[in-house]
Parts: C-alpha cells; structure tokens; sequence
C-alpha cells in the first residue's frame, strides 16, 4: 500500500496560498474524493477517516491530560503522514493541539510538498515551536523522492546516517546528485569497503562484539546487494537515535 500511494504524484492544494503537497498521502490520510479539508466530517464508525480519528483522540485525551505533550513519529509513508498531520491541523486552526505537539520525528520519511508548503509549515512550526527533524540514512533512496524536479521539497533538520552508523545535522542532503553513476558507485564501493572492514572487525574484536559486528557486516553487504533499498528498510532505522536540537 505504501509504494502504491508513492507512485500517486497528483498534487492537492493545501487551503488558499499554502502551497501543495502530494496527493496520493492526502488521501491516505483521509482526504475524500472532490473535497478539500472540511474541518469537521459526520462520524461513520463503518469508515472511520485516519485525520479526524486521531484528531478525536487527541482532544479527548488532552481533556483529561491538559499538561501532557506529544511527539508525531513515522517511517516511510508514514513519516509523510505524520507531517500532513500537523499541516491539516494547522489548516483547522487547531490551536490546543498543536500548542502540545512537541516535535515531529520522522524516519526514511519521502517529500510532501511544493516549495511554498514547505515556507508556510515553516513558518507555523516556528509559531508553535514545534522541533522537526527527519532521520536519513546516507543510502536510503526514499527521501531523495518524489524527485526535486517535479517541485517536491524537504524542510527541517536532517540527521543523516553513514554506513558506520555515525551521525551528523545537515540542513540540506550533502548527495545532491544521489542519482548519477558517479555518485552510485561511490556509495556502492563504500558499502563493500564498510562490509569488509565489519566482518573482519567481527573476528578480531573479541566474541563479546562479535555478533553487533557480524550485524553490521551483513546490513552494509544488503545495502551493497540492494542499493537504495535495503538502508530504507524499518529494522536499518528501528537503532537510530534521534539527538535533542532545538530551533
């Protein structure tokens, strides 16, 4: 389901002058056929819809939590949603909530939207103080999409992630060109050196390291064997630590 709302491009405005974001997540989060974001749908518990569902919890539960914050988090398609959450309650006005919304944490997460969504979600995240930061691992193809030439953007901060497991913030994705054989094959030959290097590390660091060594020969080897794939995948991610930056 989620590669197939991927290939989905359309665009959907997003209100008037907010910009545009990908129309096949609108949809997975709820958005109907011929309708915008009407603030509030009739309640069918047959067909519930992902965005007021969610939003309904949320407000139930800060009735009762009213000092309680919260943290939006996803991998993949469901980084994307996790961002058009809080843009769909931006664009409701939904002040009580996002007030609590700490953070966005998103993990492999594609581009939503058009460079003017990305100025508008900018500017709100600011208004409410809201920290957003996008795990990548360095060979993951999926945030490199849907491609920059068909408008698509990213925004916030990005934690990317090396095939040795080192971190680093980053503002923009330093593999501009991620997509020329040149840069491919940098990337695959750096794959196999950092598999190599992990297994001989694992038969020389001593049995107590041996298997987190082994672990790590065999996700480079994947990455080497399926480029772009492998390092996309839930379990390359399921490790990653996500460092405190404010603003």
């Amino acid at each position: 389901y989620a590669w197939s709302t991927d290939i989905d491009i359309s665009w959907c405005k997003l209100g008037k002058g907010n910009g545009k974001v990908h129309g096949g997540f609108m949809k997975a989060l709820g958005l109907q056929e011929g309708q915008a974001w009407p603030k509030n749908v009739r309640k069918d518990d047959e067909h519930p819809v992902a965005y007021y569902t969610i939003r309904q919890k949320l407000r139930d539960f800060f009735r009762t939590h009213p000092k309680t914050k919260f943290i939006l988090t996803g991998h993949s398609l469901g980084g994307a949603l996790a961002i058009l959450f809080s843009a769909v309650l931006i664009l409701h006005k939904e002040s009580d909530i996002l007030e609590r919304l700490e953070a966005v944490y998103t993990f492999g997460q594609p581009m939503v939207g058009n460079q003017k969504f990305v100025e508008f979600m900018k500017g709100k995240f600011k208004q409410y103080s809201i920290n957003y930061i996008r795990a990548v691992n360095y060979d993951d193809l999926v945030p490199r999409l849907p491609f920059q030439a068909l408008d698509y953007r990213h925004f916030g901060k990005m934690v990317l992630y090396d095939t040795n497991f080192e971190q680093k913030i980053v503002h923009e994705d330093p593999e501009e060109n991620y997509f020329a054989v040149l840069s491919f094959m940098k990337r695959q030959l750096k794959n196999a050196k950092d598999a190599g290097r992990s297994l001989i590390n694992a038969f020389t660091s001593g049995p107590e390291n041996r298997g987190r060594w082994l672990q790590r020969s065999w996700r480079n080897f994947k990455q080497w064997l399926f480029p772009g794939v492998s390092a996309h995948l839930s379990d390359n991610y399921v490790d990653r630590e996500i460092p405190i930056v404010e603003g």
